[in-house]
């Protein structure tokens, strides 16, 4: 499934209303294709489980998406399986003129999608896996030395991304594990990492400030002379 809606406070507004209150957990588990299920809920309805596979794409302010993501998507998890893109600041900007893609572009685009849909199958791709690791190990570092908390939490899932990124990249490569595959991956996974803590980093760190606290979590690392 795929879904699209240009304003993302009335995606915020549907997901507290009717039967289905609790979207948020379909949509952290179609980053993964982890199943999702239902009891009866009445004698007309069905129970069924099925393996998810949705993806989304909401426009919004900051503040709408702020309120779409509060503080329980970002101790869920979900922020960190969301890939964030931002709009480019367009004030006093010429109004935008856009043109029809030409037949030739059109080919183009038809080409590169029926040639994903087409691909099946188990791919290894040893290059691009180091390449990830080598990234994940200099995040790794970046967290250590500078204390960012934001890098050490959202890294992981951020790879995750650049890897599969990687892989429409090797298809799209004709199958070949060349270096813009690898290049690519780790581009995609730096810039996801690097919006999602522009967007949430704070609310990190404030979180888990207030694990440490209380006692749950402690970091060594600071208490180290």
């Amino acid at each position: 499934l795929f879904s699209a809606e240009n304003e993302i406070g009335t995606v915020a507004n549907t997901n507290r209303s009717g039967a289905w209150t609790k979207k948020m957990e379909i949509y952290k588990n179609a980053f993964d294709n982890e199943q999702y299920g239902q009891d009866y809920r009445s004698e007309d309805s069905y129970s069924t489980i099925v393996p998810v596979a949705y993806n989304y794409l909401f426009a919004g302010t900051y503040e709408a998406v702020m309120d779409f993501y509060d503080s329980h998507a970002v101790k869920s998890g979900l922020a960190s399986r969301t890939i964030v893109a931002y709009v480019p600041d367009t004030f006093a900007s010429k109004r935008p003129v856009f043109k029809s893609l030409s037949d030739k572009n059109k080919s183009y685009v038809d080409s590169v999608v029926n040639g994903l849909e087409a691909f099946s199958g188990e791919v290894h791709c040893p290059k691009l896996a180091r390449a990830i690791d080598a990234w994940l190990e200099k995040c790794a570092r970046e967290a250590l030395e500078t204390n960012d908390k934001g890098v050490d939490f959202f890294c992981r899932r951020s790879a995750v991304i650049g890897y599969k990124a990687g892989l429409l990249a090797y298809v799209l490569e004709g199958e070949k594990e060349t270096m813009t595959v690898c290049e690519f991956a780790t581009w995609v996974a730096e810039r996801v990492m690097r919006n999602q803590i522009r967007l949430w980093g704070d609310l990190v760190e404030e979180q888990l400030e207030i694990a440490s606290a209380s006692g749950h979590k402690q970091n060594l690392y600071e208490k180290m002379p």
